[in-house]
Formats: structure tokens, sequence, C-alpha cells
């Protein structure tokens, strides 16, 4: 979830990276040597993983390729106003460049009052104003997600 602010999309790049990383490394925690050598280092990119991964063992590749094929990022943008622009389009480019799979986009989350009202009440805003721009927005997110869900079950599993 990231907010129409710069660095907001900047730290969801970051978390997305970071955890392709650890999707890519969780998939040698049992294995040796490939394990020794890469828990203790600090990766910048998934490229780094992936050369580390086949100077290790050349089988290893293989293996990172799959669990990163199984990464599948979601985002959802929140407190979206009329004025809020957040380049998706660049964002995921950047993710299929950079990190090598999809960044999909789940929907939007106006900047709207009856989430703070909700707040206020220690309500979700879906309870306490189901008719409201937020209230409608989440349940818009929650059926693509459970449809996304639908769709990708083997990466679901894996979670």
């Amino acid at each position: 979830m990231a907010t129409p602010d710069p660095t907001s999309v900047l730290d969801l790049y970051r978390f997305i990276k970071l955890a392709a990383i650890r999707k890519v490394l969780s998939a040698f925690l049992a294995r040796d040597p490939i394990a020794t050598a890469l828990s203790n280092r600090e990766f910048q990119s998934i490229q780094e993983v992936l050369d580390a991964v086949g100077h290790t063992n050349e089988a290893g590749t293989a293996i990172a390729k799959t669990a990163l094929e199984s990464f599948t990022p979601c985002l959802i943008l929140n407190r979206m106003g009329r004025a809020s622009k957040v380049n998706t389009l660049h964002l995921q480019q950047m993710v299929q460049q950079y990190i090598g799979t999809e960044l999909h986009l789940l929907g939007q989350i106006p900047q709207d009052v009856a989430v703070e009202h909700s707040i206020q009440k220690y309500l979700p805003v879906v309870d306490h104003n189901p008719t409201s721009p937020a209230a409608k927005a989440f349940e818009h997110i929650t059926d693509r997600l459970e449809h996304w869900m639908e769709s990708n079950l083997s990466a679901v599993e894996e979670w």
C-alpha cells in the first residue's frame, strides 16, 4: 500500500525489491552450500542474488528463478485526492525491469472524510459508512483481490 507522496512510492519500490530478494533467498534456507554462501551477505538487487547463486551452484539459478516467478506483488494506492498523481505505469515498468516480475494494481482508495470519522468511532469505514467512496473502493479492491487469488491459486498456496 502506498500514498501519492514521492517518499511513499520510493519506499514501496524498496519494499518490493527487498521482499523479492527474501523470496529468492528463502528458497535456499535448507540447501547447502548455497545457503552458506548467501547467508552472510547483504544484497542490493535480484541480479546480485542470481549471480551469487549461479557462482555457487548452476542448478541454484533455476531454483532462484522459479522462486522469483511465484513472487507477485500487488499495489493499493491510498489517500488518493483529485490532484494525486502516481505514475503506476512507470512503477510497474521499474518492477518488471529491475525485479523481473509484474506489479498488479488492485485499486485506489480515495481521500475520504468518512475514513477519519470511522477512525474516531473505532470502526472500519465499510461498517461505519458503507456507501462512502472509500468503503466502495475497499469493496472493489476486495473483489479484485479475491479474483486475483482465485486466478493465482498456486501462488497463494505458497504464502
